[in-house]
């Protein structure tokens, strides 16, 4: 029998944002946890069992919708520049970006760029010594015939434009705590976190233009996306749209570098430069760091003596010498990667390093609290001063114009420091006991992402001093040769990087893969062109191996990846191995007519 009684009415268990996100709500007044986070008003609507929407219902939506969009648009400044409305993002699942990106880092690795002397010279040696025609641009046309043919319901993600918003008050205070609790100005001292505190007390994102500087809508803008960017799981349960916070920074661009220069500027430069380094965009991070080199000289950050010491706060001089050392960092670690001349040169620059400086500790390796009082950095700066020097002495025009002699000598000191760097480290840290074959699982039980990244840098820097006796004994331009006992050292320092990176899996994440890529892959070819050159050595079958089982990583990291989606540069990477597999195996027939 019809119920022809009055419709029965309830209120949600949960608001209508958690009940939008599908969250638990704890329903506390006046908002949840959630709401408050998200600095929205806790709202419990009414709820309808009916599923059908009358014709007020839906006007009355639409209503709702037109007054949040007003809302956002209300709470944005009036800046807009000629940043508003572009797309500065590209999406790391569409393979035409992949193969792009791939192409620009595989150019660093050794090969060099297409119709380049480097490219042909590898060219050239892999079919002397297998046989074999092997083209990059050939192999990286069919890699995305086969991709497309493999996922037969992948299409190419549509490139959507990311509307600039500016971060919730109530968000960045969170991320504010979150930076001070967690103690990570330890080793991302790039904002100072009390002047950030100042900027919100003084409400600074609660006002429009005029009433505050761009670099600091700038700054807090782009801090908030760089801590929600790399701690997602911290704030899973808010809704956050970093890019979005990103391309609101950007959209300040002009008013910001119009801006006389001061502290805040540099933090909002070198924010932009971090977030867009591990994201397969170098290019774009390469033009931010360069902003922030010039506003660190201006600002007299790479002086240990301010220029007008009476005027400038000690405390405050202390954290521009971190701003500099992170922009120093980044820059020598980009000129090392691409062989090109770095932005800051030595001698314009103190290099004493910071006092609170912890060089040596198990708090550079290990999964440990963190002091704000002492500073580790991402990567160990005595690395980075290494960096320098190899650069300078192998790779400038100044190292490459010396004699052979002077080369080598070059290249036995830069590995005697190697050498000693790797003895100061604390003794179960040293990367030498952890890239073996049969290290035990309980030494990488603990380790963190940085002491990973420390010791992979550790084996490319090595493999950068002895690739270069290469340079030293090359007799023409479509060969290659090297001084024997470094061949011996680079393909020992590959095979550790392997090694290593087999146990390791995890640093591979979709959002931070790049940020690897160019190690493994540099190690990767370096080790096949020593199987390709040495085929009969009896080291072959177990470096073989080691290709096969980093081939095997990828396998698994496209099948089990933390998307739906699969993952084009997982792809890409599994599919250059495994050719290089099949060429290794051919110079092997090759060598032994089987």
């Amino acid at each position: 029998m019809e119920d022809s009684g009055p419709k029965r009415y309830r209120q949600r268990k949960a608001c209508d944002l958690c009940h939008q996100k599908k969250i638990r709500c704890d329903r506390q007044k006046p908002a949840c946890e959630t709401c408050h986070l998200a600095g929205e008003r806790c709202i419990f609507s009414v709820w309808q069992p009916s599923s059908r929407h009358t014709l007020q219902g839906q006007l009355a939506d639409a209503k709702a919708r037109i007054r949040a969009l007003e809302g956002t648009i209300a709470f944005r400044p009036s800046w807009t520049g000629d940043c508003a409305g572009k797309n500065y993002f590209q999406s790391p699942f569409d393979l035409n970006v992949a193969i792009d990106t791939f192409q620009w880092y595989i150019q660093y690795c050794w090969p060099g760029v297409a119709n380049s002397l480097p490219r042909n010279a590898f060219h050239s040696a892999v079919y002397l010594q297998t046989g074999a025609v092997f083209d990059l641009q050939h192999f990286l046309q069919e890699a995305r015939q086969t991709f497309m043919s493999q996922n037969a319901f992948y299409t190419v993600p549509q490139k959507q434009k990311v509307i600039p918003q500016w971060p919730k008050v109530a968000l960045v205070q969170r991320c504010i705590d979150y930076f001070i609790i967690k103690g990570l100005y330890s080793i991302f001292s790039v904002v100072d976190p009390e002047a950030l505190q100042t900027l919100i007390a003084k409400r600074t994102l609660e006002y429009t233009e005029g009433s505050s500087r761009a670099s600091d809508w700038a700054c807090l803008a782009a801090f908030t996306a760089l801590i929600v960017r790399l701690h997602p799981h911290e704030f899973a349960l808010i809704y956050t749209d970093p890019d979005a916070y990103i391309q609101a920074a950007l959209m300040l661009l002009p008013d910001l570098l119009m801006e006389t220069a001061n502290v805040r500027t540099l933090e909002a430069v070198l924010l932009l430069t971090l977030y867009f380094l591990p994201s397969g965009q170098p290019q774009k991070a390469e033009r931010f760091l360069s902003i922030a080199v010039r506003i660190v000289y201006n600002l007299g950050g790479n002086r240990v003596t301010p220029p007008r010491e009476t005027e400038t706060d000690p405390r405050k001089h202390s954290h521009l010498r971190a701003l500099f050392w992170h922009c120093y960092a980044i820059d020598k670690d980009m000129s090392l990667r691409k062989c090109e001349p770095p932005l800051m040169h030595d001698i314009d620059c103190d290099l004493d390093l910071p006092p609170n400086y912890v060089p040596s500790s198990d708090e550079q390796f290990f999964k440990k609290p963190l002091s704000p009082d002492k500073l580790i950095f991402p990567s160990d700066l005595r690395l980075t001063l290494i960096k320098a020097r190899i650069y300078h002495f192998l790779y400038s025009n100044h190292g490459r114009a010396q004699p052979q002699a002077t080369q080598l000598r070059y290249i036995r000191e830069l590995d005697q420091e190697m050498s000693d760097l790797m003895a100061d480290f604390p003794a179960g840290c040293r990367p030498d006991v952890l890239a073996i074959e049969n290290a035990p699982d309980a030494l990488f039980h603990d380790l963190g992402t940085r002491g990973v990244a420390l010791h992979l840098e550790y084996y490319f820097c090595l493999g950068r001093v002895h690739e270069a006796s290469s340079a030293c004994g090359m007799p023409s331009t479509h060969s290659w040769s090297a001084v024997p006992s470094s061949v011996e050292l680079y393909h020992e320092a590959a095979r550790s990087t392997l090694l290593y990176t087999r146990r390791v899996p995890h640093i591979f994440p979709c959002h931070t893969f790049w940020i690897h890529a160019q190690v493994l892959l540099t190690a990767v070819l370096n080790l096949f062109w020593y199987l390709i050159q040495y085929p009969t050595a009896q080291s072959f079958c177990a470096d073989l191996e080691i290709l096969e089982h980093i081939r095997q990583m990828f396998i698994g990291l496209i099948r089990t990846g933390d998307s739906a989606r699969p993952f084009p540069p997982f792809y890409i990477t599994e599919a250059f191995i495994g050719t290089l597999i099949g060429l290794a195996k051919r110079s092997l027939a090759r060598a032994t007519g089987k």
